[in-house]
């Protein structure tokens, strides 16, 4: 048998999407020595160092879910793979009990608490330095203002209901979270000029050595810039919105001209809950969203230099995209010894880095208690008569679920 040897690490990827709870990676390391703890199911962390910048390191926090070793080749290579922690909320469940007074009291509980809730078991944190949640408190009353509950529900998409809550009560635009390196829970504003701003220059792309490419894609394949709906029990309100301006063509304030489209309609939106105002909302937030092509672009970077899920960037010297602002969506680092890379795919398009729509925070995820289509069998405890609701106890399942009828 060959003496130990240990080549360290040879080689890795780090994938981290930011709908994606839990990011995954890949490592490979040259070892004979057989490390009690390149195992399935163990804890690893691991600095990810920029040669540019030896101060900034990235710590990623993640468990190996599937390891493959090489036992007799020379180098003994094993093959790690796995996720962040954030996979722990695709693999928990959360329940917020549901009121309906008198048969069953409401209570108010701040949204921090519940987050916190949200995290236990998680091995999760809140980011240092992360601000908090404003001070709300949300009511399990169904249909109350500020009201929030759930059934039995992965805690990822409780979690992402719950900012939908947030973002609607405060006036948001969009708020999206990720996990950090760290396996710290995060969460920003979508288009929130406020927030830290990476502006690339040309001087930096051509002159620097950090920039290794930048691509730019420019689709308009799907754009929707005539739109109608119909709301209310009967289909008696209707709304029918277009954007001249992507229809017509126009030229901008900058001297840029911007090609005519033509009439292009979209599926019409049909939602006999709404009001005509909500309806005028939702089918204008679907048009803004859709009337204009969608910007993308990835940006190569040599080394490891701080890049997260949600982070804003912006091209100023770009001829034809100087005022766009790009959210990063998704982060790959990968690595062998003298070629360190960061890849940065990023976008305009708002459905791809939020809910549909901004409006779906209606139909926020605590309405998922409502009845799915799926059949079951179950004791009613009390009824709504005049919103068709009903407060009902599933067999076999100690919660209250709060269904509509018809």
């Amino acid at each position: 048998m060959s003496s130990p040897t240990d080549g360290g690490i040879t080689g890795f990827e780090v994938t981290k999407r930011l709908n994606d709870p839990g990011s995954t990676f890949t490592l490979n390391y040259s070892t004979t020595d057989h490390p009690q703890y390149f195992r399935s199911g163990e804890i690893i962390d691991f600095g990810l160092v920029d040669i540019l910048d030896p101060n900034n390191i990235s710590v990623f926090k993640g468990f190996i879910q599937n390891a493959e070793r090489d036992h007799k080749s020379a180098d003994a290579t094993t093959i790690l793979t796995g996720r962040d922690i954030g996979y722990f909320l695709t693999r928990q469940w959360f329940k917020w009990d549901c009121a309906l007074p008198p048969t069953t009291p409401a209570t108010s509980t701040n949204i921090n608490t519940i987050l916190s809730d949200i995290l236990v078991n998680t091995n999760m944190k809140i980011g240092r330095g992360q601000p908090s949640l404003a001070n709300i408190n949300l009511t399990n009353e169904y249909g109350k203002t500020n009201w929030f509950c759930t059934d039995w529900k992965k805690k990822n998409e409780v979690l992402e209901g719950l900012f939908r809550i947030y973002a609607k009560i405060q006036g948001l635009k969009k708020v999206r979270w990720f996990i950090d390196n760290g396996g710290n829970l995060r969460w920003f504003e979508i288009g929130n000029r406020n927030q830290p701003l990476n502006v690339v220059s040309d001087e930096q792309i051509f002159d620097g050595n950090a920039v290794i490419n930048l691509t730019f894609r420019d689709n308009s394949e799907n754009i929707v810039n005539y739109l109608w709906g119909s709301a209310g029990d009967k289909g008696q309100y209707t709304t029918v919105q277009y954007d001249n301006d992507s229809i017509n063509g126009y030229t901008d304030s900058h001297g840029k001209h911007h090609p005519p489209y033509g009439l292009l309609e979209g599926d019409p939106i049909n939602d006999s809950s709404l009001t005509q105002q909500e309806l005028d909302t939702k089918v204008a937030e679907e048009l803004n969203m859709k009337s204009a092509p969608i910007y993308s672009a990835t940006l190569e970077l040599l080394n490891y230099p701080h890049a997260e899920p949600g982070h804003l960037y912006q091209f100023p010297d770009d001829p034809y995209l100087p005022d766009e602002l790009f959210t990063v969506v998704d982060v790959t680092l990968t690595g062998k010894p003298g070629n360190y890379k960061s890849t940065l795919n990023m976008t305009t398009d708002q459905s791809v880095i939020s809910p549909p729509t901004a409006f779906d925070v209606i139909k926020t995820i605590t309405q998922t208690i409502m009845d799915d289509g799926a059949t079951q069998i179950a004791t009613v405890i009390d009824v709504d008569y005049d919103n068709q609701l009903a407060l009902v106890q599933p067999d076999g399942s100690t919660s209250l679920v709060i269904t509509k009828y018809v």
